[in-house]
């Protein structure tokens, strides 16, 4: 499996949402899946993000994501990278799927996040982090595990542009006001001959 991410809004600005997908670019668009359960952690930088809704996709087959309280000492061996971001952790339980093999359009989960008034301009960077995830077809009457991920998570990488300060905005006003009366005061004086 490699996961590939979809955006909703690609330059977002301070104080809108975003929507990230995550997809499996293995599973066949309208191809069928026997996931049920898994884990799944996000990865965010708290300071500029708000993660308002994650929710299981289409290959979990109903299933429903909810937070859970999992440590994160277990996340941070299997993503040693994470020992250098400052990251917030988001663990998330997904359950509650059937293993009837539904169509799915191979969107893991989606992660929607609000960007805080007070981001700077620059770049944020979002990481799905999968743990395990139960396939329950084809196997016995005992669920099997699939553990799927890679050393560095997958990151994407969101653009953002900041409000400006209110007195960056006085400011831009202000030399704008000054120009148009200049530009009036030399309409109304014609130039003089030299």
């Amino acid at each position: 499996m490699r996961f590939v991410p979809g955006i909703d809004n690609v330059a977002p600005i301070a104080g809108e949402t975003f929507t990230l997908w995550w997809f499996d670019d293995t599973l066949p668009d309208g191809g069928t899946s026997t996931f049920t359960d898994g884990d799944v952690w996000v990865a965010y930088d708290a300071a500029v993000l708000t993660l308002t809704v994650l929710e299981a996709g289409s290959i979990f087959n109903g299933a429903t994501a909810s937070p859970d309280a999992r440590d994160v000492a277990s996340l941070r061996n299997q993503y040693a990278f994470l020992d250098d971001l400052s990251l917030t952790l988001q663990p998330f339980s997904i359950a509650g799927g059937t293993s009837a093999g539904a169509a799915t359009f191979g969107d893991v989960v989606s992660a929607t996040f609000e960007i805080k008034l007070s981001a700077p301009t620059g770049s944020a960077t979002v990481y799905f982090l999968p743990d395990q995830i139960v396939v329950q077809s084809g196997l016995g009457p005992m669920p099997g595990y699939y553990a799927f991920g890679s050393p560095n998570g997958y990151a994407a990488e969101i653009s953002i542009t900041a409000v400006p300060e209110p007195a960056s905005l006085a400011l831009l006003l202000a030399g704008l006001g000054l120009v148009a009366g200049a530009a009036a005061r030399r309409n109304r004086n014609p130039a003089q001959a030299v």
